[in-house]
């Protein structure tokens, strides 16, 4: 027999249940609204919050789905019935929303670690060493040689991670540089100008051919990189053997959305989405003989995955738990480099 008493507290139970949950699911659409607006921006008045939020939109819906999970767990407080038509319904887009949180705030947190830390680094290595490239008694002139292009605000020292693994193996000798020195500092220049005649990439290539007697050189390059590997073999398609690029904004980056255009460097507002630089960039590259392969990320939000793979790119490989500094340094990305390098250093008869 069931007593008024405890009766009243099952009922009550139930009521502080389902108030529980309308908030948590308020809270949680409060959290995923304020992502939306921080991620595509409403204007100027938004502009300084989409600077420090947009560059990771996804963090409030991460933060969204966590909120959610409290929500099946508030099922114990409900009817035998009820319990049954929640776990039919909302574990399922739960398990996942979870899954996508956790990987989120997985790239996040490696992210938010490694930019002051890469940061610190990048200024310490450049100034303790201003050339990384092999000694002349090193350089392997029987294999056509690589050149790694680093991304805007950096130098050739972001890459230097990536650089042990490929000099394990028997591929060409490995070159890096820096386009203008410490960190880009010309907010006149686009990718397009270290291409240019007496352009830093052009000048270095020519070096490295020299240096090397070959006729060909492979170019990874990781987001703005990717867009100068790109303009490279645009302009000079007989002296590329491939390109492999990394986390590129081919698509464009999203996270400049809110930014007033006014107030971005050159080189940012042609990595704008929907910029006619890309547009034209990307007829280009479908037009190329020159093979090109894409590494990116689902949930770098800088250069999400779509904004990162060209329409005729040979092979691609798409992470799901990177951001945009971490898919640099994660030994993933560089086993995929080497896999692809093995394919294209096969025998001449055989498909690059």
């Amino acid at each position: 027999m069931v007593t008024p008493t405890s009766s009243n507290t099952a009922l009550s139970q139930i009521m502080i249940g389902r108030h529980l949950a309308e908030v948590t699911t308020l809270v949680a659409l409060l959290a995923l609204t304020v992502g939306v607006l921080a991620s595509f921006g409403v204007g100027p008045s938004l502009s300084a919050l989409g600077i420090v939020v947009t560059h990771y939109p996804y963090a409030m819906g991460a933060i969204a789905s966590l909120l959610l999970i409290g929500a099946p767990l508030l099922m114990v407080c409900f009817p035998k019935e009820q319990k049954q038509t929640w776990a039919a319904s909302y574990l399922p887009i739960t398990f996942r929303l979870t899954g996508l949180c956790l990987r989120t705030l997985f790239s996040i947190a490696l992210d938010l670690t490694l930019f002051p830390i890469a940061g610190g680094l990048v200024v310490m290595a450049k100034l303790w060493k201003s050339n990384f490239d092999p000694q002349d008694d090193q350089i392997n002139k029987a294999q056509i040689p690589i050149l790694c292009l680093h991304g805007t605000e950096a130098n050739e020292t972001t890459l230097l991670g990536g650089v042990p693994f490929l000099k394990r193996e028997n591929y060409g000798s490995v070159f890096t540089l820096s386009y203008d020195g410490l960190v880009i500092h010309d907010q006149k220049k686009g990718p397009e100008d270290y291409v240019a005649a007496e352009g830093t990439v052009t000048k270095k290539i020519e070096e490295i051919l020299k240096k090397t007697g070959q006729s060909q050189i492979i170019l990874i390059g990781h987001s703005m990189g990717g867009l100068v590997s790109a303009e490279y073999a645009k302009a000079h398609p007989d002296k590329v053997k491939a390109v492999i690029t990394i986390a590129t904004p081919f698509g464009g980056a999203p996270a400049l959305k809110p930014v007033p255009k006014g107030l971005l460097p050159r080189r940012y507002k042609q990595m704008s989405v929907g910029s006619s630089y890309l547009r034209d960039l990307n007829n280009a590259v479908s037009k190329s003989t020159v093979p090109f392969r894409n590494i990116c990320s689902t949930i770098d939000v800088a250069v999400p995955n779509k904004s990162g793979i060209v329409s005729n790119a040979r092979s691609t490989k798409v992470f799901t738990y990177l951001g945009h500094i971490g898919i640099i340094v994660w030994p993933g990305t560089w086993f995929q480099v080497r896999h692809w390098l093995n394919e294209i250093y096969a025998p001449a008869d055989s498909s690059v």
